[in-house]
């Protein structure tokens, strides 16, 4: 009897789900992609894990990306950070030290403590491994010899094609940099505030936290800050972490056959699990409640009947005894019940994932278990609540997060992260303007902002859409595009599909937008606004022009003048 162990080759191992990275990005990771190593216990455990081709990377680049992705700034305040910082204090630590110093690093420029949570998620994942290893090919490319040269280069600086190791010879390097094409530059790269769109591109390749990236950052921030060059930062790793990039995320198929096959007496067979004189696998060394290796030392001379006991048990916990129809009737109740008697969240997840991995193994005991008629009255209720809000009927299953729906079928954890850190910028931008309340954030979201002051009723509006400074550039009423769709009101009382505006040829609905014509910020509104008229949908669209102006340009600036527009 042989077995066959199968894993998909290198370009068959797909997330769960698509992952959009940059051209560039996606390039580099699928000419890397593709170890995969797999460990077998003895016993019926398998466990496989997923490597990427490149080695591992530092932490503390991935975690000086994910701050890049909240706002750039906040990468070189962490550069920064790690400019003062003495590298051996880094190297000293072990792996658990050096995580909790990266994430608390890191945490003194997250302005909340949920994304530090993310950060935590985000480095569990490798989330920014791909990135980092990116710029650190760019860097090979450039100047493949870099580590192998006479004298020690574990930084070099790119100044229009070309190189220095060492940052006494950048400003030599800078005279007659403007008769030299520029380095091809990309739109992940890290450009330090005040040097962007100079003509004469700096480009640093080293390892942020490291003595040449300490001898390096003073000299190019210097003259990135007077404006001299366009200072970008690319990281570059002289020496690595033998060990391979954990994946996450990616799914294996695992597949053991047998192509012999023999009639022979299980019982009889003798058990040669230690023929090779290994000690015994205690990953089950804990069965229905029995903590085997402790009853074998306290009984020496019963080892060989505890283990057929143990046997026995095992054997008893894989079969599935048939049952009657109506002692199913209620197994999803039963199922929950067993889940909600855990006594702390933890546990609770650990009985949903055994149940959902092991649910016929489990039917046999779960049938047994009694249901509180307030749980099952509880559970119509909700199946009520839920068919009328969000159409969804028994059994049914949805996935949504702060109200958006999310596709299981197409979902992956890098997905999810970003959904995750979206909405977190979102909630904190709403908790920063005061609403802290949830019942706040609903009633904004019904459009209550009525206020009660004595018996008096008195209305207010977060934008008014009546004043001067609104230019519309379209009137539902009288638009001959809207001449197909019904006058009357009673249209809006019609049922539709959820989520849908009711079309109706009034001003009901309308979108006023606050745009600098200036600024390029504004094309994506004004593009969304030429689909929303394009698609024809009963909406009345308004512009507010309202171009920035700096104060201390202007000290008779006044923006509660005509042709600036306050929201209150």
């Amino acid at each position: 009897m042989w077995k066959t162990l199968r894993l998909p080759s290198a370009g068959n191992i797909e997330p769960m789900g698509a992952r959009s990275w940059t051209t560039l990005q996606a390039l580099t990771v699928l000419l890397l992609l593709g170890h995969s190593r797999v460990w077998c216990k003895k016993h019926k455990w398998v466990s496989a894990s997923v490597d990427a081709r490149w080695q591992s990377t530092p932490w503390l680049l991935e975690a000086s990306e994910f701050l890049h992705d909240e706002r750039p700034d906040l990468f070189w305040r962490f550069a920064d950070a790690l400019a003062d910082l003495d590298p051996e204090s880094l190297q000293l630590k072990t792996d658990k030290e050096y995580f909790e110093t990266v994430v608390g690093l890191a945490r003194r420029f997250l302005n909340s403590e949920t994304k530090a949570q993310l950060l935590k998620h985000a480095l569990s994942l490798r989330y920014h491994s791909p990135r980092v290893e990116m710029f650190h090919q760019i860097g090979l490319q450039l100047w493949p010899d870099a580590k192998e040269t006479q004298d020690p280069c574990p930084a070099f600086v790119d100044v229009h094609g070309r190189r220095t190791c060492r940052p006494v010879d950048v400003k030599p390097l800078l005279e007659n940099a403007g008769m030299r094409n520029a380095s091809v530059l990309y739109q992940t790269d890290h450009h330090y505030p005040g040097g962007e769109g100079r003509p004469t591109k700096v480009i640093l390749y080293a390892e942020m936290g490291s003595q040449a990236f300490r001898d390096f950052h003073p000299v190019l921030k210097d003259l990135a800050s007077s404006g001299q060059v366009d200072y970008v930062l690319r990281h570059f790793l002289p020496e690595r972490d033998p060990g391979k990039t954990r994946l996450t995320g990616y799914g294996v198929e695992l597949q053991l056959k047998s192509t012999e096959y023999k009639a022979t007496d299980d019982s009889q067979v003798a058990d040669d699990s230690n023929a090779d004189g290994d000690q015994e696998d205690l990953g089950d060394d804990e069965v229905d409640g029995y903590i085997f290796s402790k009853l074998k030392a306290l009984h020496p001379g019963e080892v060989e009947a505890l283990e057929k006991w143990r046997e026995h048990l095992l054997q008893s916990a894989l079969e599935i005894p048939p049952l009657k129809v109506w002692e199913l009737q209620d197994l999803s109740l039963q199922a929950v019940t067993r889940i909600m008697a855990a006594t702390s969240p933890k546990e609770g997840l650990a009985a949903l994932v055994d149940l959902s991995q092991n649910l016929p193994v489990q039917t046999s005991h779960l049938v047994k278990t009694k249901v509180d008629p307030e749980l099952k009255a509880e559970i119509k209720r909700n199946q009520k609540t839920l068919e009328e809000s969000l159409s969804l009927g028994a059994g049914e299953a949805s996935l949504r997060l702060n109200g958006i729906l999310l596709d299981v079928d197409a979902l992956e954890v890098f997905a999810l992260l970003d959904i995750l850190r979206s909405e977190e910028k979102r909630m904190h931008a709403l908790f920063q303007l005061g609403m802290k309340e949830p019942s706040q954030l609903q009633e904004m979201l019904q459009g209550n902002f009525q206020e009660k002051s004595g018996l008096s009723q008195l209305t207010s509006y977060a934008i008014d859409i009546r004043d001067s400074a609104v230019s519309f550039i379209n009137d539902i009423e009288t638009d001959k595009q809207f001449r197909h769709l019904p006058r009357s009101l009673d249209e809006l009382l019609r049922p539709s599909l959820m989520g849908m505006a009711r079309t109706v040829r009034r001003n009901v609905y309308h979108l006023v937008l606050v745009i600098d014509p200036g600024s390029r910020d504004s094309l994506f509104p004004l593009e969304m606004m030429d689909f929303l008229t394009s698609t024809g949908l009963p909406i009345r669209i308004g512009l507010v022009l309202s171009p920035a102006v700096d104060p201390a340009a202007d000290p008779f600036w006044d923006p509660s003048r005509p042709g600036f527009f306050a929201l209150t």
